[in-house]
């Protein structure tokens, strides 16, 4: 019985509150792939922030072709949650405060080093990214004994 996210995204939810770092996925300007491991925060409504710098590759990429991908991994549950959505520059210095601070706290939380890596970089100013999704599929590969792909994986559609 596939997982119904669009009636009930508690499960997203739930998933979120304790999962925030994951891969996201660029495409640069002759389409070659870029995938870079952030950390991201969410809101209510299952927007995914995440901050950079000016002169990294994503946000080149995501300057020249706004479309990305999301992914996240819990090893314990073998639980992945995919997003695919629309990433845009949020200029609001009191989201990136916000965000930062977040992220901040998750990194303490979750790593050996104080600050997230984001901060290790020189390369320019801090951007902050909203990726506003278009579909989320959810698979929590523990649950089914075995099943095709529509027993496995949940998906909501925005």
């Amino acid at each position: 019985m596939p997982i119904n996210l669009s009636e009930d995204p508690s499960k997203v939810n739930d998933f979120l509150l304790h999962n925030h770092i994951g891969v996201v996925s660029t495409s640069g300007p002759d389409n070659s792939p870029h995938g870079a491991a952030i950390y991201f925060v969410t809101d209510a409504d299952l927007n995914f922030f995440f901050i950079t710098k000016e002169n990294t590759e994503k946000h080149n990429n995501l300057q020249q072709n706004p479309k990305a991908a999301l992914a996240v991994y819990d090893a314990k549950t073998q639980t992945t949650l995919q997003v695919v959505g629309k990433a845009s520059l949020d200029n609001d210095p009191q989201n990136f405060m916000n965000v930062f601070t977040q992220i901040l706290k998750i990194s303490m939380d979750s790593s050996e080093g104080a600050n997230p890596p984001v901060s290790k970089l020189r390369a320019g100013e801090y951007r902050l990214y909203k990726l506003s999704p278009e579909k989320i599929r959810m698979a929590e590969y523990t649950k089914p004994e075995r099943g095709d792909l529509e027993d496995i994986f949940g998906i909501i559609n925005f």
